[in-house]
């Protein structure tokens, strides 16, 4: 009798966790709806008060960021230089190097750094400051204030991130290079003496500045930026009241928007080659 008891026992176990695995997903598609909602009506009711809200967003997000985006930027650019003049040269390719360091930062890596730094530190500031805002409310005051919450802090940001994430990848394009120049420069053993071969030095590297790599990598910050802001939203938006809880909420949140910035290169690097961009 067991032996017919423990199968019908297991099957039943895996179709409540298909269905709560169903029921998570709307949840997560009906959350990221009313992002977008939120969103249309930023977009359509444009006002002072709104522009200075983003205005102050994109202050904290952006400008916030910039520190650690540009130490990750050149400490990548370098590193990166170095590892290619390396390898290359040892199958006679040293030429090759500014190009390839050139394509990886714009199409890859500062797109790649950007989204990361946004993760750890604007998804965790947001996280800290939804679950600040809901409070110590509770069941039905705590849908209420979460819907509040979404309205006026978590679409703001949303959108503030999405912004951000191509004026960053912008910049730590330009310092990511500018250090993989100088590096490749310095390590080749060139000198400003030798105008020559310092000047094909540098034309390989400004071949690589070319608007389909540059346009790959800003289209990545965006998502980046966007995803970052709704894993986040997501996670604070659950959390539980009490510090322990905004604790809690905020280490998903990181790990979440993390997570979708992985997931979502990997996507896009996908699309990119489909579509060949």
């Amino acid at each position: 009798m067991s032996e017919i008891v423990r199968p019908l026992e297991q099957t039943a176990a895996l179709g409540d966790w298909a269905l709560g695995r169903g029921e998570d997903l709307r949840a997560r598609l009906a959350f990221l709806g009313d992002i977008m909602l939120g969103l249309v009506r930023i977009a359509r009711n444009r006002t002072r008060r709104i522009e200075a809200q983003l205005a102050a967003n994109l202050d904290r997000v952006g400008v916030g960021s910039l520190p650690v985006v540009g130490v990750f930027a050149v400490s990548t650019g370098v590193a990166l230089s170095l590892l290619a003049t390396q390898q290359l040269d040892r199958v006679g390719l040293p030429g090759l190097a500014p190009r390839l360091v050139g394509i990886v930062i714009l199409r890859e890596l500062a797109a790649l750094m950007t989204g990361l730094a946004l993760a750890g530190r604007a998804g965790s500031g947001l996280a800290v400051e939804i679950a600040h805002a809901l409070g110590n409310a509770d069941g039905a005051e705590r849908q209420e204030a979460g819907h509040t919450v979404l309205e006026t802090v978590a679409a703001p940001r949303v959108l503030a991130l999405t912004l951000a994430g191509p004026l960053l990848v912008a910049y730590a394009d330009a310092f990511a290079l500018l250090a993989a120049t100088i590096t490749g420069i310095v390590v080749t053993d060139l000198t400003w003496l030798s105008k020559l071969t310092v000047q094909a030095h540098l034309e390989s590297t400004t071949s690589t500045l070319a608007v389909d790599h540059a346009v790959a990598g800003l289209i990545k910050g965006a998502v980046f930026g966007f995803v970052v802001g709704v894993a986040t939203s997501w996670h604070a938006l659950g959390s539980r009241p009490g510090p322990r809880g905004m604790g809690q909420a905020v280490r998903r949140a990181v790990v979440a928007s993390a997570a979708s910035v992985a997931v979502a290169d990997l996507a896009l690097t996908f699309m990119f080659k489909w579509v060949r961009l």
